[in-house]
């Protein structure tokens, strides 16, 4: 299973980067989509969810010399977050904001300040998972071209969207 850099985000949600045609930044919706992650990825079930209140805005801006391309997202994201198998749901204000740095080997550096989520780390990333977690704070996650999450550091509280839902 692929998934997108945010969810929620991405997450999933996506930071698509899209042709600079201005000297300046671009504003566009972000228009994050509704996930479903498979059992044993995120949590011991299916976990869904589903843009409540979607009025984030992604701010994308010019290539660096270097192809580097910074991207700003902010505004309001409230979610529905479901257990699939109990059909529990959690509703949540994600509304980060979340500051991502595309680099042309593929990689990205995603800076996730105030509320965020739910950010996922599945068995294959650094820390391993299963998890799902909404995170209150600031947390720096590097994404490595191959769609691994690699946690770089962390501080705030953490909530377990896993144990909430179960």
């Amino acid at each position: 299973m692929r998934r997108s850099v945010f969810f929620g985000i991405a997450l999933a949600l996506a930071f698509p980067v899209t042709p600079m045609l201005a000297e300046g930044p671009t504003r566009k919706p972000t228009l994050n989509q509704p996930f479903t992650i498979d059992a044993g990825l995120a949590c011991s079930f299916p976990l869904h969810g589903e843009p409540v209140i979607d009025q984030e805005v992604t701010k994308t801006f010019p290539p660096e010399p270097n192809g580097d391309v910074k991207q700003i997202i902010t505004g309001r994201l409230v979610f529905e977050l479901t257990n699939l198998e109990n059909h529990k749901s959690l509703t949540v204000n994600i509304s980060g904001p979340v500051s991502a740095i595309f680099h042309p080997d593929g990689s990205i550096r995603a800076d996730f300040g105030g509320r965020s989520g739910p950010l996922v780390f599945f068995p294959t990333d650094i820390p391993p998972g299963p998890k799902a977690f909404i995170n209150s704070g600031k947390i720096v996650i590097d994404i490595t071209p191959t769609g691994q999450f690699v946690l770089v550091r962390q501080s705030g509280h953490e909530q377990d969207v896993c144990a909430l839902l179960s």
